[in-house]
């Protein structure tokens, strides 16, 4: 937010033991370290309009499909959101968007 080199990068790659990892990699301001492990706590948030319950859910359903969702950040550099997922799962959904069964849609005025 506010930078003019702000820049997100979506990149994937074969994990192991069959597993495929997307990250979602942003150069912002990082998540400080003292609130890291809070994250993904139900209700966590930092914003002032914010519910908290959003990583937490998402990181509800990646496990309940057998992956995962992790965080990494430094701070002043970027953060990190790594999808773990098995390859049919994430081949089933891709093939649902290259299909137009479902849409993905990015609206950078709601970036933040």
């Amino acid at each position: 937010r506010g930078r003019e080199d702000a820049h997100i990068t979506l990149s994937a790659e074969h994990g192991p033991t069959g597993k495929v990892l997307i990250r979602v990699r942003d150069n912002g301001p990082g998540i400080p370290p003292e609130i890291m492990n809070e994250i993904f706590v139900p209700f966590f948030t930092t914003k002032e309009e914010g519910s908290g319950i959003g990583l937490s859910v998402s990181r509800q359903i990646m496990r309940m499909h057998g992956g995962n969702l992790k965080a990494s950040s430094i701070e002043g550099k970027e953060t990190v959101f790594t999808i773990i997922i098995w390859k049919w799962w994430f081949v089933f959904v891709w093939n649902l968007v290259e299909n137009q069964c479902i849409s993905v849609e990015f609206d950078r005025k709601n970036i933040s």
